[in-house]
């Protein structure tokens, strides 16, 4: 899976500092010493700009490396070394229960909410539907609109959505006024 996570060596220093100054930490979980991430991923047509990079603590592998973690209840940092028959038992026993959650992924890249609901609608005894963010739902009509007016739309279609689905819509998105104070918003 290809990261939208940026090296330091790949962000110029004045950019750097500013970003620096502006998230001295990950703006998650409060850690320091982080990556530089994307709000809008340079896949998506992200720039490479302190107003679309935020510092995050965990690369995409580093968050995997804790779920396994956690449901195997060894150390990550002991995934990465040999392990003897009873680490490899508990690390097998916990990726089964891993992949047997009654767990559907879609990555399907720019969906809109119809077709996310279409695709939840054909998922049997839905319980719950969560999209990983916000920012990468396409707007139906390809009008040029403001990043609030886009917002705003999407939101009120995840809320119909929910409704037609009758299960919570959980969706992550990152909110930052200074992007918008900024003038930054399409």
């Amino acid at each position: 899976m290809k990261s939208s996570r940026t090296k330091a060596c790949d962000i110029s220093p004045p950019v750097r500092a500013i970003i620096d100054q502006r998230d001295p930490w990950c703006v998650l979980c409060g850690a320091q010493g982080c990556e530089i991430a994307h709000y809008i991923p340079r896949s998506r047509g992200g720039l490479e700009m302190e107003r679309n990079l935020v510092k995050l603590c965990m690369s995409d592998t580093q968050l995997a490396e804790k779920r396994v973690s956690r449901e195997t209840g060894m150390e990550a940092a002991r995934l990465h070394r040999e392990l003897d028959k009873g680490e490899m038992a508990a690390l097998t026993a916990g990726m089964g229960i891993l992949k047997n959650l009654p767990l559907n992924i879609n990555r399907k890249d720019g969906a809109t909410v119809p077709q996310i609901l279409a695709m939840a609608q054909k998922v049997p005894g839905l319980r719950l539907v969560v999209i990983d963010y916000l920012g990468l739902i396409q707007s139906a009509d390809k009008k040029n609109k403001s990043l609030y007016e886009k917002t705003s739309e999407i939101s009120r279609k995840l809320k119909r959505m929910a409704r037609r689905l009758k299960v919570p819509v959980l969706c992550r998105a990152l909110i930052c006024v200074w992007l918008t104070s900024t003038g930054y918003d399409s």
